[in-house]
Order: C-alpha cells, then structure tokens, then sequence
C-alpha cells in the first residue's frame, strides 16, 4: 500500500514540474493556432445560350400572291359645251358661183355664223386643215369679211380643181385666242365642178332651232 502511495505522489510531482519552466531553460512557443481551412469556392461555369432556331418558310410563289387592289379608274370628265355647232343641212354642194370667172378652177368652203340671238356674228375665226389634191392646206378666215355670202360670212379657197377625198379636210371654228368654239368637222368633197362650193354654215348652242341659208342662196333661189 505504502508503495502505491509513492508511486501516486511521485507522478503528481513529475506533473507538476512539467507544468513550469526549468530556471536557464529556453522558453517554448506558445502553440499556434492552425490557419483556418477555407472551403473551396466551385469555379463557375460559362453558360453558353444557344441562339433562336428561325424555322425556314417557304418562299411565296408569285401565283399565290395576294393581288394588290387598284384604285378604280376615274370617269373622265364631261367635255365642255362647244359654243357653236354646224348647222342642220350643211353642208351644202353647189357651183362656185360667187367665182364665175375661174369656172372649175376654184374649189373651196363657205358660209355664215350666227350667234345666240340667231343674228349673223362677225369676227370668229374659221380655220380650214389638211390634204386636197395632194398640197397641204391650213387656211384662215374671219367671219363677216365674206360679203358675198351675206352677213357673217367667210369663205376660204382649197385648191384649183375639184377632186374626191374622203376627211382628209377639217373646219373648226376659233375665238380670238385661238381656243376652240366647235368641234373639228371633216369635210368631204367630190370631183364634179358643179360641186366645188361647199357651203357649212354654223350656229350657236343656245340657238339651234333656225335654219339659215347663205344671202347669195337665197337670192338664187329666188331668181326667176
């Protein structure tokens, strides 16, 4: 018993002794902390985004495409009233009387214009277009200057010797502008001397219900 009390009392002061410095030993570092562990982080991951599939179409055949609408074309507009119109009965083929002395070598057109109020107008001009006889013929006239006949007339020659053609002349009457006041009207005329006066008289719009005939046609037919 004796014994394991020494041996108890002999390991305490072994304890403590350890607990102590010897005097001229040298010190001992005071135990370090280990450096904490860190956790490593996961590198991250590049996330590539693949782009949009475009699901092809198929191209539009041009039978199957849709028509565009087009505007509906316009009516033209109306023409305007021309202010004079040949007068019914013209025209007229007679002898050219008023040139007794050229016989058939004068062949030409003739005649009068009266106005509104059915009375002969002066000054309008009458232009006379075209072919005859194979010479080009673009002759003017202004109404009232053609005494012979009556009041209002014109005349204007086309050729020296009758021939047949079929609208290769036009008459049309004109202002002093030079603007429109009839239609173009063709004229026809024929190889016969005693048709070489084409008489066309004509008559305003707002009076078409008289029926004039030339001064020098009616003293004609008023000759016993």
């Amino acid at each position: 018993m004796r014994r394991v009390v020494l041996f108890f009392a002999l390991m305490l002061m072994l304890t403590a002794c350890s607990g102590f410095p010897l005097p001229g030993a040298p010190a001992q570092p005071a135990p370090t902390n280990p450096p904490p562990q860190i956790a490593p982080t996961a590198t991250p991951q590049v996330v590539r985004t693949l782009p949009p599939l475009i699901t092809p179409t198929q191209p539009q055949s041009p039978e199957a495409a849709t028509p565009e609408s087009s505007p509906a074309p316009s009516a033209p507009a109306p023409s305007p009233t021309p202010a004079f119109v040949l007068q019914a009965g013209s025209p007229a083929y007679l002898p050219a009387f008023t040139h007794p002395e050229a016989g058939c070598a004068w062949v030409g057109i003739a005649g009068q214009v009266f106005n509104s109020a059915g009375l002969p107008q002066d000054n309008i001009v009458v232009v006379v277009k075209g072919l005859f006889n194979g010479k080009a013929v673009d002759a003017l006239a202004l109404s009232g200057l053609a005494k012979a006949y009556g009041a209002g007339g014109y005349e204007i020659q086309v050729g020296t010797a009758s021939a047949t053609t079929s609208e290769a002349l036009t008459i049309q009457l004109l202002n002093d502008k030079f603007e429109p006041l009839s239609p173009v009207y063709p004229v026809q005329t024929f190889d016969d001397c005693q048709k070489n006066l084409i008489l066309m008289n004509f008559q305003s719009t707002e009076n078409q219900f008289w029926l004039y005939l030339p001064a020098i046609l009616n003293e004609t037919s008023e000759a016993p």
